[in-house]
């Protein structure tokens, strides 16, 4: 009997697949992305001296690169590989983001050392949460990135409709709409 891959393994060998298209594969994705930040940056008090965002499921970037003038850094964190790429690839792009900009491949699930006891005043996840199935441990795991008493955990998600249950149920990479 074959053995079946786990929601996560599905969602990064789809995201590998598609990191190189992602930006344009839907016309809002850069809109959306832009709308985020900017309700994040007219929502939370940022300081370009800082300010550490960690911008979890953080595909290519889209968010983060609207975050760059606002914060001290961002890392992104991603399960697929090409996702990280591109948005390392992206970074390097412009000077103020390659300073500010980086993203690392990491299971936060599995590998809790690989930032090195790091801590984040804003964490970040747009878009995503749809994509996983340990939701609670998941946030908890996040949690653990912020800084004690002042650290913000902020997530924005899909609502549920008839074409964004269609669109992914399809592709069968979501766990949950709504």
């Amino acid at each position: 009997m074959a053995e079946v891959d786990s929601l996560q393994e599905i969602n990064r060998k789809h995201f590998n697949q598609i990191a190189n298209t992602y930006d344009d594969i839907l016309p809002t994705m850069r809109e959306h992305a832009a709308k985020i930040a900017q309700v994040v940056t007219e929502q939370v008090k940022l300081d370009p001296e800082t300010t550490s965002v960690m911008d979890f499921a953080c595909g290519t970037g889209l968010v983060s690169i609207n975050l760059v003038p606002y914060v001290n850094e961002v890392i992104g964190v991603d399960i697929s590989d090409a996702m990280v790429e591109k948005y390392n690839e992206k970074a390097s792009m412009d000077e103020l983001s390659a300073k500010k900009m980086k993203a690392v491949l990491l299971d936060i699930s599995k590998d809790k050392e690989k930032l090195g006891g790091k801590k984040f005043d804003v964490i970040i996840c747009a878009l995503s949460y749809h994509h996983i199935d340990q939701v609670q441990e998941i946030t908890n795991n996040l949690v653990e990135y912020l800084v004690a008493g002042t650290g913000m955990l902020l997530v924005v998600d899909l609502i549920r409709t008839e074409h964004t249950i269609a669109r992914h149920i399809v592709k069968k990479h979501i766990s949950h709409v709504g």
